[in-house]
């Protein structure tokens, strides 16, 4: 298997996952606000938040490819075959370390966006937004960049993890 497939494959993988997650954690909080009340905006919230959940999905899968040129996830590696057979310490730290950056953005868009709702609800009506949710947004927003920041640099983070071991 090429390593540039392998990457392609994980990345789908994550989409699919990132879907699953969503539509099971943030759907389900959504439509019990409608059920409390059904209100037109937290109707649209919860159509707009599918759709870009749905759309960000048909984005990941579609553009996998694009994902690992642009995070130049394919290079680095001393082959461009994966051979199974001949796994080392540092390609094992590189692939961990990218599938753990990868599920770290990938989890965190679906929280985030229901934040960023909940915030935009808040200004728009004029109501208190709870401290507890404030603090939850920046959280899943800078674990957002956390796992970018992981990913970009993963040679980087691959190679001080063996080096410590």
């Amino acid at each position: 298997m090429f390593i540039k497939d392998f990457f392609i494959l994980t990345i789908k993988l994550i989409g699919v996952f990132s879907l699953f997650i969503s539509l099971f954690t943030v759907l389900p909080a959504n439509i019990s606000s409608i059920i409390i009340d059904p209100s037109a905006i937290n109707i649209t919230a919860l159509f707009l938040i599918v759709i870009i959940v749905i759309g960000l999905f048909i984005v990941i899968f579609n553009n996998a490819g694009w994902i690992v040129d642009f995070l130049k996830l394919d290079q680095g590696f001393k082959n461009d075959l994966i051979e199974f057979d001949k796994f080392n310490d540092l390609y094992l730290a590189k692939l961990g370390v990218v599938i753990i950056g990868c599920l770290m953005f990938f989890e965190n868009i679906p929280s985030f966006l229901n934040y960023t709702f909940l915030v935009v609800k808040s200004k728009i009506l004029n109501e208190h937004f709870i401290t507890f949710d404030n603090f939850n947004w920046l959280i899943s927003g800078v674990s957002m960049f956390l796992g970018y920041i992981i990913v970009s640099n993963y040679k980087l983070i691959a190679r001080f993890i063996t080096k410590m071991s």
